[in-house]
């Protein structure tokens, strides 16, 4: 871990977000923000108890994603309604 700099972190995180599946879709930023907090929370794991100087992830690579996601309002038919 000590030898991962942010600027592969960085590198890691255009991959992440540059990926489609085989229908064209990407990651979804809530699934991104996700990969993010768990990749930070080693590297906070690894500085409290493993004497790591930082965490590249927070201090000089940047957020990722999003945390949450607006909620859509759908209409419903009268059909449905009842």
């Amino acid at each position: 871990m000590c030898d991962i700099r942010a600027k592969d972190i960085i590198q890691w995180q255009n991959e992440q977000i540059s990926y489609r599946d085989v229908k064209g879709k990407p990651y979804a930023p809530t699934y991104l923000k996700t990969l993010q907090s768990k990749l930070s929370a080693l590297y906070n794991h690894a500085v409290r108890f493993y004497e790591l100087k930082s965490n590249p992830v927070v201090v000089k690579a940047g957020p990722l994603g999003k945390s949450h996601i607006p909620i859509k309002h759908f209409k419903l038919e009268k059909s449905l309604e009842r």
